[in-house]
């Protein structure tokens, strides 16, 4: 047999051009308009052998001169030294496919693997879609995944090693190939023209580790973008045509697959490796793997979802996928295989992929109407991106006057033996495969339902169909309330009532999975808008995980988690769960400079106006009271802090006594202490500084010779020299010490409870009454102070640290001030402390300091608040000391705003009693304090 351009007769695109002999010749076969078949599909064989050329005319000027030398279009003996067809019991070696991911190439390695052969897979990533491939037969046998990019040398080395047969899949293509080095500097900063430079590199680095591994054969899988730009009804295209019209500004996907396959054929030309491109046109058919739509299939599936308003005349040179994958085998194990071959069934029409889907139960979907529209509306953008699918071609042919495909695909079936699908059969499979991978949706034919499929209610005039979004079923609109916002769908999709039972669990496990799953969150949203489904969030736990979602950063999702409690709260039995479970007190946390925080804010007064109903409020008084145990955890706290936010201030004075006291996250207890401190809170913090009028004998403290004892500091050699006299007249401290009659006054007294430097300027104060403060020793010197009582000097460094009070420092001071017993200065970081709570108790040092410092802030409040507070505190200081269980609560009456306050005291000198002449307080549900619920 004799393979290559020989004869005449050779028909060429009409792209493709080349200068000769001074003059331009253009190789066209125009051809008319001849009376055929009224669809493609029954376009028959025999219309293709009319005009398939008897010879095939050799002519270099069809591509360019270097590269046709590189074709080896020769004429062989088919007799002699003929070698014999590859087989997998031959082949001792693995076929090496790259890019097994891919659409055909997933169908090579199946194809492999069901023929006997080994396969080496390579992939870029390794994903949970690579572990189909392994679910193939006598994959555990005979196949191997490699994970390699094939950018550099080394890693295409690995890949094609010990390969005798190498099926290359992975051309790259000008919008998907990017720079890994400029990459890696500057990611997703490039443009088309800087990626297409990556493909003649990457190309090159894969055909010479192919010629280093000593690789007899290559196929590589082309296009038939390599061929042509484009064609029209009058042009023929074979396997000589070139495309030379492309380029970046026009068309920059068909001008990547140009160059890399030209650069394939520039590189083999010295090689002994055997190179045979394969030249399919758009993929259709089933897939192995589901991660995504193939761009062929996509032309299906935008028919079936309704991108397509109308018809145009529009079609696509369509090759089943599984034969391109058997195409590339054949001509792996062909012996006379080699040059190009092109894979194309037949041209389909969109009218005619239409008419197919209608007749094959798609009638009930958003086909487009069986109206025909100028082709100029396809220039527009509802048409516009399926016309850069390969082989996609837009002329004003009459469809009533089918033409067979413009490529000639006779090659490959008179030379390789292959045998192409029905095309139609192909369509079928495909629409087939998108409701396989749940890329569409069921969808069942108006004209065999006569009931609604839930209810068995005839349908009537009144009673109209209408299809469940989620299963294809036809129901009537009572059995369908639901509609929920669809990613691609512009108006909101119908459910019937079935399909809502088993959608929002499913989309509450996304949110769980990931609460910033938008999309998940926005459909909630909207199911929310039918009452009937409240139920659902609540019984299914789903309100802790709208709150997290609530808390995310990105409002888009933020925004519809705060849109799905606004609808709850309108709800009794919803709205008392989200008080249950703490809905409130998140919400309450949201930024509020934010949109979400006026849907928020919308649903609390929702809630309020529910709180101020008595059987609402009833509810939540019989839960909260169930039992002991019930009352000691976040559900009493739930309620009690809801209770503390949403009541009016007069109401929530005997809330202590109900059992505030529990522990929650969040700080939500910090917000309820900031919500009960009146806005008539401001004491008075001043602190007054007596006078310190002394004689100044600094003098006599540097005479040592006049000195009659002497100080030694821990950890300084050099005493230091005083005057006990001096000591006994103007400190309470060192008169006790020297004017005992007990105790025998030493000549050099130990100091161990202070520095040297803080303990000569406590001495020097003594002396002169002159001192100057600074923050770096202001409060070891405090404490000095007061362990040697020098009142005047504690007084002025409390006054000193007073002035310096910050949320950063109040917690510390506060401590200092039980410390040292300076109650000025306790009474000056009480009040900030209360301003500041839901600050302070965020940082480190309130942890470390949680039990008194919970103290110190019930405490105030008791005090703030009246004696009624105050008797429910010393219950509970007494309550947590006996661990008793108290008496039932009593109502106790709320006090005048002119009842006389309690003076503080400190949680470190309060008393173990409580005083007889205060009321015994309320029987307290938990054990905790409401101080140590304040983080």
């Amino acid at each position: 047999m004799l393979f290559g351009p020989q004869g005449d007769g050779l028909v060429y695109d009409k792209t493709v051009r080349a200068k000769g002999a001074g003059a331009e010749v253009m190789s066209v076969k125009r051809r008319g308009k001849p009376s055929g078949p009224t669809s493609a599909f029954e376009a028959t064989g025999k219309g293709r052998k009319t005009r398939t050329p008897k010879k095939r005319l050799e002519d270099t000027r069809c591509i360019y001169p270097s590269v046709w030398a590189s074709l080896r279009f020769k004429t062989t003996d088919s007799k002699k030294n003929r070698p014999a067809f590859l087989n997998a019991s031959q082949s001792k070696q693995p076929v090496c496919v790259t890019g097994a991911d891919g659409f055909v190439a997933a169908w090579i390695v199946a194809e492999l693997l069901q023929r006997g052969y080994k396969v080496r897979a390579t992939v870029p990533v390794r994903t949970d879609d690579i572990e189909r491939l392994k679910e193939l037969p006598k994959a555990a046998k005979n196949l191997t995944i490699v994970e390699t990019s094939l950018l550099t040398p080394e890693l295409c080395d690995m890949a094609v090693e010990g390969c005798e047969y190498v099926i290359h899949t992975g051309t790259p293509a000008s919008c998907t190939v990017r720079d890994p080095v400029s990459e890696a500097k500057e990611p997703a900063m490039h443009t088309v023209s800087s990626r297409i430079h990556c493909i003649v590199p990457v190309m090159t680095n894969f055909m010479k580790a192919c010629v280093r591994a000593r690789v007899k054969k290559m196929i590589l899988t082309s296009s038939v973008a390599a061929l042509c730009d484009s064609v029209s009804p009058t042009t023929i295209v074979n396997d000589l045509c070139w495309n030379t019209e492309s380029s970046l500004e026009k068309n920059p996907h068909f001008f990547g697959f140009k160059l890399a396959e030209e650069k394939a054929w520039q590189l083999v030309e010295q090689e002994t490796m055997e190179l045979v491109t394969i030249c399919p046109g758009t993929l259709m058919g089933p897939s192995v793997c589901g991660a995504s739509i193939p761009p062929g299939n996509q032309v299906v599936y935008d028919l079936i979802t309704g991108a397509y308003a109308a018809l145009v005349d529009l079609n696509w040179a369509v090759t089943d996928v599984r034969d391109c994958a058997v195409a590339h085998i054949l001509a792996m194990e062909h012996p006379d295989a080699r040059g190009r071959y092109i894979c194309v069934n037949q041209t389909v029409w969109l009218r005619d992929i239409v008419d197919t889907l209608r007749a094959n139960g798609y009638s009930g979907r958003d086909l487009p109407l069986q109206v025909g529209l100028p082709n100029w509306v396809a220039r527009l953008p509802a048409y516009a991106p399926q016309l850069g699918q390969v082989g996609a071609s837009l002329y004003a042919d009459h469809v009533s006057n089918a033409q067979p495909s413009p490529y000639l695909s006779d090659r490959i079936v008179d030379v390789l033996g292959l045998s192409f699908r029905d095309a139609k059969r192909t369509l079928i499979e495909t629409a087939g495969d998108l409701l396989k991978w749940k890329w569409i949706k069921p969808w069942a034919e108006d004209c065999e339902a006569l009931a609604c499929a839930i209810c068995d209610v005839p349908f009537s005039f009144i009673r109209r169909k209408h299809h469940c979004r989620e299963c294809g079923t036809i129901i009537c609109s009572d059995c369908s309330l639901s509609r929920a916002v669809v990613e691609g769908l512009s108006e909101r999709a119908r459910l019937c009532d079935q399909c809502v039972q088993t959608s929002i669990p499913a989309l509450l496990e996304l949110v769980a999975a990931n609460p910033n799953a938008r999309a998940a969150v926005v459909a909630l949203e909207s199911l929310m808008e039918n009452p009937d489904n409240h139920e659902l969030i609540t019984r299914c736990h789903g309100i802790p995980i709208l709150i997290q979602a609530l808390h995310v950063a990105d409002e888009d999702v933020s925004f519809p988690a705060a849109g799905t409690f606004l609808a709850l709260s309108l709800d009794v039995a919803s709205a008392l769960q989200m008080v249950l479970e703490g809905a409130v007190l998140h919400m309450l946390e949201v930024d509020q400079t934010t949109d979400t925080w006026r849907q928020c804010l919308q649903a609390l007064r929702n809630i309020w106006r529910q709180i101020n109903r008595a059987e609402f409020r009833k509810m939540l008084h019989s839960v909260s009271r169930v039992s002991i145990d019930a009352a000691s955890g976040p559900l009493k706290a739930n309620i009690l802090l809801t209770f503390v936010h949403m009541m009016e201030p007069a109401d929530v004075v005997d809330l202590l006594k109900e059992g505030l006291m529990d522990t929650y996250p969040r700080c939500a207890a910090a917000h309820a202490i900031t919500r009960l401190i009146p806005d008539t809170y401001h004491p008075d913090t001043s602190i007054e500084i007596p006078p310190f009028h002394v004689d100044n004998h600094e003098e006599l403290l540097t005479l040592a010779a006049l000195s009659d004892i002497q100080f030694l500091v821990k950890g300084h050699i050099a005493p230091i020299n005083a005057h006990k006299i001096v000591l006994f007249v103007r400190n309470a401290y060192f008169k006790n010490m020297f004017g005992s009659t007990t105790t025998t006054t030493k000549r050099v007294i130990e100091i161990d409870n202070c520095s040297y430097n803080v303990f000569s300027m406590l001495l020097r104060f003594i002396y002169t009454g002159k001192l100057t403060i600074d923050e770096g020793t202001a409060q070891d010197l405090l404490r000095a102070a007061s362990f040697y009582q020098v009142t005047v000097l504690q007084k002025r460094i409390e006054a000193f640290l007073a002035d310096r009070i910050d949320v950063s420092n109040v917690v510390e001071l506060l401590s200092l001030s039980n410390d040292c017993h300076a109650e000025s200065l306790r009474q000056a970081c009480i009040p900030f402390l209360m301003k500041n709570i839901h600050a302070v108790v965020k940082l480190p040092s309130f942890a470390m300091h949680h039990d008194w410092a919970s103290q110190e802030i019930l405490l105030e409040l008791a005090n703030m608040l009246g004696p009624v507070w105050y008797e429910s505190y010393t219950a509970v200081v007494q309550h947590k000391a006996t661990k008793t269980v108290l008496t039932p609560p009593v109502v106790v009456p709320i006090p005048p705003t002119s009842a006389p306050m309690i003076q503080p005291v400190s949680p470190a000198r309060r008393p173990k009693a409580v005083s007889p002449t205060l009321a015994p307080r309320s029987r307290l549900l938990s054990d905790e304090s409401l101080a140590e619920g304040i983080c």
